[in-house]
């Protein structure tokens, strides 16, 4: 009897501090969960701000070039774009469609900028479900950087293609163009892909330390006969069940 004594109060010493480990430790998970869920929502809110500046400053742009006619419609496009925005709220997510929709009056305000420049394709793939969640404004981005820091600095023959289907866990996204290339930008403008790159990339960080599903990520050079810059590609893998919650 004193051994199996022994053996219980063992047992329960040993019960009570694997549980007080375990509150401890779920505890600590929580909070680190929290900060993380702060942190996503501080660095997705600092998109829109980014790109309504850059907006503006094309605007006055126009106006300081007294093409006023091409400002007032490029503030046309801006109000529609702003108004989905505030549409949705202080959520840092909408649906595919809403982003497709974005980035397509994005790039015929761009092609008013620069005077029809670049062709845009678009090709969406039939099996997409259009009603998944992605973070706002993300896909944008990256199409915002193919025109300014890809296409504007090319004269002619300037190209842009972004592709979106469906695979089993992620919603995989392609973005190129036959632009200067990257190297080429960033002596032109003494930068490394502008500060929206830099807020996404905190974004996915921070999004892949607690979640299943993983974004992923990968840029390609692009090069020409010769081995001349020929452009760049993004490639970008969304999760399917993201929702903008932490999981």
């Amino acid at each position: 009897y004193f051994n199996v004594l022994i053996y219980i109060l063992f047992y329960a010493l040993f019960y009570v501090i694997f549980r007080i480990q375990f509150f401890f430790f779920n505890q600590r998970l929580i909070s680190e969960q929290r900060i993380h869920s702060l942190q996503l929502q501080t660095v997705q809110n600092q998109l829109q701000p980014h790109f309504t500046f850059n907006v503006l400053n094309t605007i006055g742009s126009l106006i300081y070039k007294n093409e006023k006619e091409s400002a007032y419609e490029y503030l046309n496009h801006f109000s529609d774009m702003l108004r989905s925005t505030l549409m949705s709220g202080n959520q840092s997510y909408w649906m595919i469609n809403e982003e497709i929709k974005f980035i397509t009056t994005y790039v015929a305000m761009e092609n008013l900028r620069f005077d029809d420049k670049f062709v845009f394709d678009l090709n969406v793939f039939s099996e997409i479900d259009l009603s998944l969640k992605v973070p706002k404004l993300m896909v944008q981005t990256y199409v915002e950087n193919a025109v300014t820091h890809g296409l504007m600095h090319k004269r002619s023959d300037c190209k842009l293609s972004l592709d979106i289907k469906s695979g089993d866990s992620h919603i995989i996204i392609g973005i190129e163009d036959n632009g200067i290339g990257r190297m080429a930008a960033e002596k032109l403008e003494n930068n490394h892909g502008g500060y929206g790159n830099e807020i996404l990339n905190n974004y996915m960080e921070v999004y892949n330390k607690i979640n299943k599903t993983k974004f992923i990520f990968m840029v390609t050079d692009l090069f020409a006969e010769g081995g001349k810059a020929g452009g760049t590609r993004v490639n970008l893998w969304i999760p399917r069940d993201y929702s903008g919650n932490i999981r």
